[in-house]
């Protein structure tokens, strides 16, 4: 892994296929079950104007005694609303319901506008809800890397020591020459003192459980803690949590995919 400063890498290509950060409350809002405040929803349609929303259904269950001792189980549903809203081609998010609200990306421009966007949201939350407590924050970046989409010669479906770290390779070696294989795919989870980071990573394989036929291979960072946070919390969390996930992707990678994402 890289030690010290993160790389400082500026690329004019990405292979970036989702970019997500959440927040999850700590107790769920009963006022937006139905209907969302008029400044929050006016704060999310001037980053996303195009607005849907879907009844969802929480049911649980409870057993309790009957006469003659018989067991009777009880349904119980809780109906509520989650929105989502999005721009004019479906490339940016946002999802708010009682539990949680998300920005989205499936195409990714900068750090900067993911943090000033989501930040906005935040501010308009809180702004709807003074009380709200925050019990987890995340931020994901999912990378899908094709390397045959932009070079000239179709390169062997499991050779990627060209663009992929020779550590995260070794069990290509003991697969090699022998039967089809559906999903090659590895979870580490990272505890550093204030976070946590799920790092995926492999050929995950979109045909699965069919044999792997596409040079596909995933980069997968979901850094995240659990707790109680506040608005200054969360805006400080993000810079670290990128500059985390920044350090592990290009830990992860070569030479070969940088000059591959540089052109």
């Amino acid at each position: 892994m890289i030690q010290g400063e993160v790389p400082n890498n500026v690329y004019t290509r990405n292979f970036l296929i989702e970019v997500l950060a959440k927040v999850d409350f700590g107790m769920e809002i009963e006022d937006i079950k139905d209907d969302l405040p008029i400044d929050l929803e006016k704060a999310v349609i001037n980053i996303c104007p195009v607005v849907t929303f879907n009844n969802k259904v929480d049911e649980t269950y409870e057993f309790v005694a009957g006469s003659d001792n018989e067991i009777i189980k009880r349904a119980n549903k809780n109906v509520y609303k989650e929105w989502t809203f999005f721009d004019g081609d479906k490339s940016r998010k946002v999802k708010i319901n009682k539990d949680f609200m998300s920005i989205s990306y499936s195409i990714y421009e900068s750090f900067d506008i993911l943090k000033d966007e989501f930040t906005t949201l935040l501010d308009a939350l809180i702004e709807s809800f003074p009380e709200i407590t925050i019990k987890r924050f995340g931020l994901r970046y999912i990378d899908n890397i094709e390397p045959n989409k932009y070079t000239d010669t179709e390169e062997p479906l499991y050779k990627w020591e060209k663009y992929i770290n020779s550590g995260l390779l070794s069990v290509f070696n003991f697969i090699e020459g022998g039967p089809d294989v559906s999903r090659v795919f590895h979870k580490v989870l990272f505890h550093y003192p204030d976070m946590k980071l799920w790092f995926q990573f492999g050929m995950h394989n979109p045909l699965y459980p069919a044999p792997i036929k596409t040079k596909q291979f995933i980069l997968d960072c979901d850094a995240f803690s659990v707790g109680s946070f506040n608005r200054t919390d969360i805006a400080s969390k993000i810079d670290e949590y990128h500059n985390e996930i920044k350090r592990v992707f290009e830990s992860s990678i070569t030479e070969g995919l940088r000059e591959l994402m540089k052109e």
